[in-house]
């Protein structure tokens, strides 16, 4: 896929899109900081996986100072641009680990296996906290908007999804899932 100036222009930099992406990241960061903070996960590294414009980087930059945040982009454009580990979500490694590991929204760009690998590579990554989106099939058809949305990919179910992470973590509702073996207590009913 070409994820090219052309491509960010359209879905990132184009007026109507960027201020609804800004305000969306702020929400997420919110989200992310608040649960990091109930669960009481240190932070102190944190990547973004698919990292684009940094929108959601930099709001979780701006709610955890201290820690190191580090994007991690695919494309050699926006890895240029915004100053992006230019890796991949199936190869990308770091032996340190991160407290936080976000991968919003990018994930239904990769065929079964690649996303299968993927989701093993998130388990290895991720130390605390992970915040996992991607359009589903049911988004495709009920939720998103198709004028803002690339909808090239593979839009499979949620539960495909969940099946694949559910061994390595669990999961606390609106896309944050804890990293099961870090031993976090969470109580039946804020399980999802």
């Amino acid at each position: 896929r070409s994820f090219d100036a052309r491509y960010y222009r359209r879905f990132y930099h184009a007026e109507r899109h960027h201020a609804r992406a800004v305000a969306a990241a702020g929400r997420t960061a919110d989200l992310i900081h608040g649960m990091a903070r109930h669960y009481g996960v240190p932070v102190r590294r944190i990547v973004d996986l698919g990292a684009g414009t940094g929108n959601l980087l930099r709001a979780l930059g701006k709610r955890f100072p201290r820690a190191k945040t580090v994007g991690v982009e695919l494309s050699s454009y926006a890895a240029a641009r915004y100053g992006w580990i230019e890796s991949s979500l199936v190869t990308f490694d770091d032996a340190a680990g991160y407290d936080i590991v976000v991968c919003n929204d990018v994930i239904q760009y990769l065929d079964d296996e690649d996303a299968a690998r993927a989701l093993e590579r998130l388990a290895v990554l991720c130390r605390g906290l992970l915040y996992f989106t991607g359009l589903t099939a049911v988004d495709v058809r009920e939720t998103c908007d198709p004028d803002a949305s690339d909808l090239r990919g593979h839009f499979r179910s949620g539960d495909w999804y969940r099946e694949r992470l559910a061994p390595a973590f669990v999961d606390v509702g609106s896309g944050v899932h804890l990293l099961a073996e870090a031993g976090v207590p969470v109580w039946e009913l804020e399980r999802r």
